[in-house]
């Protein structure tokens, strides 16, 4: 992870404030728990570990961000490159059909949000029936299309 010359002194100061809170006492000089030291100390504590919380959070934004692919052909591009360059073609096989896996599901959930929107009355009752029947026919649609290329390959 990187950090920059001000994370890294702020965190030394952090650390350094943490070792000092534990070793601080929480009693008076003669044995007997003083509930005053106590609750600042506690309070020490939760306000150093919070900045240490948002410290790591700011260190770690600091690294590479990992952001997750959000088209198909983002998704599934290197690994229909690294497909082609392999000797099997059985991987590509297998990349074109959780492709069209993808495909069928994403139009389910087309079809599974027009329904909870009518059936909430988030849109109206008059276009319903068009909007269902497109919606399942999207869904009929990916079916097939999965189903006429499995059925390609089969034989």
């Amino acid at each position: 992870m990187k950090t920059t010359v001000a994370q890294d002194s702020e965190l030394t100061d952090l650390l350094r404030e943490l070792r000092l809170l534990v070793v601080m006492p929480t009693s008076d000089g003669i044995g007997q728990p003083d509930l005053e030291m106590d609750k600042k100390k506690t309070a020490d504590f939760l306000r150093a570990t919070s900045r240490l919380a948002a410290l790591a959070k700011e260190i770690a934004a600091n690294g590479e961000a990992k952001r997750e692919p959000t088209s198909i052909k983002e998704r599934y591009t290197p690994m229909a490159e690294k497909a082609m360059n392999a000797a099997n073609p059985e991987t590509m096989e297998l990349i074109r059909r959780d492709g069209e896996r993808a495909d069928v599901l994403r139009a389910k959930q087309r079809a599974d949000e027009t329904l909870i929107a009518f059936s909430q009355g988030k849109k109206k009752m008059d276009a319903a029936p068009d909007k269902v029947t497109n919606a399942a026919g999207d869904v009929e649609a990916a079916r097939a299309r999965a189903d006429a290329t499995m059925f390609k390959r089969r034989s």
